[in-house]
């Protein structure tokens, strides 16, 4: 009986762990101001979007050690945004060659990496204003990790050229108020020097049909939010 109990109790933990891993905040979604439409932006008129970008700043440890940090962005004609995308299940394979890591998740073989891709934690929505580029991200907890909180990002990236950007503001949305405290404190231990994301260039890139998408409250219209579903939902049918 206790060892029914026991169970009963830890499937009832790991139901609640799923729930709040799927479920995202209240405050999250009303701080998520950049909705979808599925429209191209036409961003290929100001950057190259045939690859994916590398942003690198400096950070100084407790240790007052500089530390080279690195983030790679990736932006769709769509107006979709994935960021960090060498990020947990799929780092080592993606730091090791980024265009081989993209042609496998074309392939979509049988090692799961397209989905290890598509899950990535954080996905967006970017705008265009004049020679800027306005994104924000949501980020969801991964199972397990050591950072089991929903949050956001809003970033903006100044366009230096066709193939180079550079950070010029960010801030985090949808986090309590210590929680913005802390970001901004350990933004302090970055250079002064603004990140700049330099373009590497790739002969085959995955689709923007990121997690973020099926979510209702990403779409403007929810109507084009349904039909998005069916085409997926098609589309794994065809595969069958």
């Amino acid at each position: 009986m206790k060892k029914l109990l026991l169970l009963l109790i830890v499937g009832i933990l790991f139901a609640s762990c799923k729930c709040f891993y799927y479920t995202t905040p209240v405050v999250v979604k009303k701080e998520f101001t950049y909705k979808y439409d599925g429209k191209e932006t036409g961003i290929d008129s100001l950057l190259n979007i045939k690859g994916y970008y590398v942003v690198n700043y400096y950070e100084t440890n407790n240790k007052n050690d500089t530390i080279l940090r690195s983030n790679t962005l990736l932006f769709f004609k769509d107006g979709t945004f994935t960021y960090n995308i060498c990020n947990y299940t799929c780092h080592n394979r993606c730091n090791e060659n980024i265009p081989v890591f993209f042609n496998d998740i074309y392939q979509d073989d049988s090692l799961g990496i397209a989905n290890d891709f598509y899950e990535n934690r954080i996905w967006g929505r970017y705008l265009i204003f004049g020679d800027t580029v306005k994104v924000q991200s949501i980020i969801r907890p991964v199972l397990y990790s050591s950072d089991p909180s929903w949050h956001g990002l809003e970033i903006w990236y100044k366009v230096i050229d066709i193939n180079s950007l550079e950070e010029i503001f960010a801030k985090p949305i949808g986090v309590r108020e210590y929680e913005k405290t802390h970001y901004y404190n350990s933004r302090e231990n970055r250079s002064t020097t603004q990140p700049v994301g330099s373009f590497h260039p790739t002969t085959v890139l995955p689709s923007s049909n990121g997690w973020i998408k099926s979510k209702k409250w990403f779409w403007e219209n929810k109507t084009d939010w349904r039909n998005y579903k069916k085409s997926l939902k098609n589309n794994r049918e065809k595969k069958r």
